[in-house]
């Protein structure tokens, strides 16, 4: 007989620190995402066959955080843009399985956002951060 494994999602349990201050008014949808810039590792196949799986050491990436136009952190991300200063980025989610997440200790706003307003809904934002090593937990 199947176990009844039924779990909960809150998405109030993920938090989002930027320059040492929680970030708040996400937009409903995916509101955080981070991924490295290239593959972990790369494969060599010779003209025999022979391969090498050799250990990518590049561990750059960009992390989007989308939030609504209304959000305190539209401004907060231009004022960090135009400093042109690193600061950390870290996540931890703290659902069930928790402890996941990731942590850039030196990233800076690659790309703020493009200027756009709606006639009905609040427009979401997002805010492109790049950083030279970013760390999943």
């Amino acid at each position: 007989m199947p176990e009844n494994d039924l779990r909960l999602y809150d998405p109030e349990k993920v938090q989002v620190m930027v320059d040492g201050a929680a970030v708040t008014g996400f937009a409903p949808e995916t509101f955080i995402r981070a991924d490295r810039n290239v593959d972990q590792y790369a494969v060599e196949v010779g003209a025999t066959g022979a391969s090498v799986r050799t250990t990518v050491n590049d561990q750059s990436g960009i992390i989007e955080i989308t939030i609504l136009q209304t959000s305190p952190w539209a401004r907060r991300f231009r004022q960090l843009e135009k400093k042109r200063a690193t600061f950390a980025t870290v996540c931890t989610d703290n659902n069930e399985d928790g402890d996941d997440g990731f942590t850039a200790e030196q990233s800076w706003v690659k790309k703020c956002h493009t200027f756009e307003r709606k006639g009905r809904n609040n427009a979401p934002i997002i805010v492109r951060i790049e950083t030279n090593r970013l760390i999943f937990t």
